[in-house]
Order: C-alpha cells, then sequence, then structure tokens
C-alpha cells in the first residue's frame, strides 16, 4: 500500500491511476457487505434485503448507542456488530418497505464526521474523498426555509410584476397543471374522490410496487377541497427516507404547495404548512403531533397501511 509521501512523489497520470485503482478496490470491498449503505454528514441511511414476504414482526432489530443488529428471528444476524461511532438511538428508526427491504435511518451523535463504515469490522470507504451533496429546501426546518423562499422570490416578484410578466408564485400555478397521471392513476384518483363525495372518510388504496403511489396520494391531496378551516394535509410514513421523498414529490409536482418535514432532531416542521411529512415514530412523542390540530386538517395519508394496525400507530 502506498504511503502519502509514496503519493506525493507520483505524476499526474500516476496518482489518477492509483486513484481509480482505489476506487476499483473499495467498490468492490463495498459490494460483498450484506446490505447498502449512504450517509450525510448527519445521518447514516442502511438498506438490507430480506426475502421477499417478510414480516416487520419476524424480524429482529437491535439499535443502541454503539451497536446494531439486524436479523431474522431464529436465524444468524444479517449484520451485528460495533457501530463505527455514536447513535441517538431515539431518533434511530427502521421501517419494512414491501416486505422486501428493511430501511434503516441512524442519525449521529457526532454531526461534523463522516464514518468510514458501520460496523467497525467491516471494510472502511476513504473518508477524504466524499463529497457532500448541495443542501436542498426540503432539508431545511420550515422556518429557514420559509426564509430563504421569500429571499430567493423577492426579486423575481417584484421585478417581474413591474415588468407586467407571470411571477414565481403564478409560474409554480400553471406548472402544477402540467401534471400528468397514467390512467390508472388517473381511474384510482376519481374513484377516492367519488367516495369521499359520497360520504366515505376512510378509504384504503392498494398498488404494485413502482406504480406511483406517492404520485396518486399527493394529486389527491392537492384536489381535495378545504373544509372550513381544514386546508392542510398529513402524511405519515415509517423512514426517513420515505418522508424525503414524499417532501420532494410534492414540490416537484405542487411547488405552489408549501411542505414540510416532521422527523428526529433534524426535521422540525411549523404545522402548519400545506402538506406535512412525518415518521409515525416522531409522532409518538407528544409534543411532536401535538402541533398538528386535526380541525385543520383536510386529510390524513397513511404510506404502507398496513402497517397502521399495529399498537405504535394506533397510539
Amino acid at each position: 500500500m502506498s504511503t502519502p509521501d509514496d503519493y506525493d512523489k507520483m505524476t499526474p497520470d500516476e496518482r489518477d491511476a492509483f486513484d481509480k485503482a482505489e476506487r476499483a478496490r473499495e467498490a468492490a470491498e463495498q459490494a460483498t457487505l450484506p446490505y447498502k449503505w449512504k450517509q450525510e454528514l448527519g445521518e447514516v441511511s442502511i438498506t438490507v434485503s430480506v426475502p421477499k414476504g417478510t414480516r416487520a414482526k419476524n424480524l429482529d432489530i437491535v439499535m443502541q448507542k454503539r451497536k446494531l443488529r439486524v436479523a431474522i428471528k431464529g436465524q444468524e444476524p444479517i449484520m451485528e456488530g460495533e457501530l463505527c461511532k455514536d447513535i441517538k438511538v431515539e431518533d434511530s428508526t427502521w421501517g419494512l418497505e414491501d416486505q422486501e427491504f428493511i430501511n434503516i435511518h441512524l442519525e449521529k451523535v457526532n454531526k461534523q464526521q463522516w464514518w468510514e463504515n458501520v460496523l467497525t469490522h467491516h471494510p472502511k470507504i476513504d473518508t477524504t474523498k466524499i463529497v457532500p451533496e448541495n443542501s436542498k429546501l426540503s432539508d431545511l426546518d420550515g422556518e429557514t426555509r420559509g426564509m430563504v423562499e421569500k429571499m430567493m422570490f423577492y426579486f423575481d416578484t417584484s421585478l417581474l410584476k413591474q415588468l407586467g410578466k407571470p411571477t414565481s408564485d403564478e409560474l409554480k400555478k400553471l406548472e402544477s397543471k402540467s401534471v400528468k397521471l397514467r390512467p390508472y392513476q388517473e381511474s384510482c384518483l376519481q374513484a377516492c374522490l367519488g367516495a369521499f363525495e359520497e360520504g366515505t372518510r376512510r378509504i384504503g388504496v392498494s398498488l404494485p410496487t413502482g406504480s406511483g403511489k406517492t404520485t396518486v396520494f399527493v394529486s389527491l391531496i392537492n384536489r381535495l377541497p378545504p373544509r372550513g378551516k381544514a386546508t392542510r394535509a398529513l402524511v405519515i410514513v415509517n423512514s426517513v427516507e420515505l418522508a424525503r421523498q414524499a417532501a420532494n414529490q410534492v414540490s416537484t409536482m405542487f411547488p405552489q404547495l408549501s411542505v414540510e418535514i416532521e422527523q428526529g432532531t433534524k426535521y422540525h416542521a411549523s404545522g402548519s404548512a400545506d402538506i406535512t411529512v412525518a415518521t409515525y415514530q416522531t409522532l409518538l412523542q407528544p409534543p411532536r403531533i401535538a402541533k398538528f390540530d386535526p380541525g385543520y386538517l383536510k386529510a390524513i395519508v397513511v404510506d404502507e397501511a398496513h402497517h397502521s394496525a399495529a399498537p405504535s400507530y394506533v397510539e
């Protein structure tokens, strides 16, 4: 293995070749792991594949400050050992997606350190080569995001009005009208709206994986008329990854709607956004769910609703 001194003595072409070889070696090592993972400065996301049809009640998941265990009950652990760094157990979550993938979210204690690996006995990555992703508006807390959006749109709103051209808000409204649903999505949507018109207040929608359930429920929320002061919607999911995906989908499809995330210590919603996406684990905390007054909600959407009969959801 080359030392830093050796690397400094290399020519540019030699360094490129060395870096390429190191990346290939690292990728090969990571590919042997029984899971996939990625990280941001504040969190680690892990995806573990399990046999299709696996039920959450059959899983053995243990998350401690410096330990992680993932197993199917009665079988050898899929992964188990000491974590690279400490985690905030109370803000770390897991969920089962499509009875096939375990999505694990680990909230870091030290949000200024990159992890070299998930478990200390697993191959390491070169953290000096990590290039952090640019921050997105959806990653900001509600208050900060509101301030940034106002700063972003103040200039073009005031200037464009003087020029007699459409402002950002007007352009956003026009953009939202261009959302096109697939025929089966539109049929599903119309069936839901028809049920609501007939007085049904609780409905269930079942669509196969990859058919765009998020697109359907986001479109449904947008088309549901307000009922008095009930103009907002709350979407409940079981992982931070799904929360971000849903929030991004709302922003993409209907940018005129305000959307916030309520999850862990990183995401604190104001409770007054048009749509709030929250993890049910976070809503188990009384101070967190208290900000969502049912009187202001025109809809509550539960993603992966087959979990909703579980005691934690009912609570």
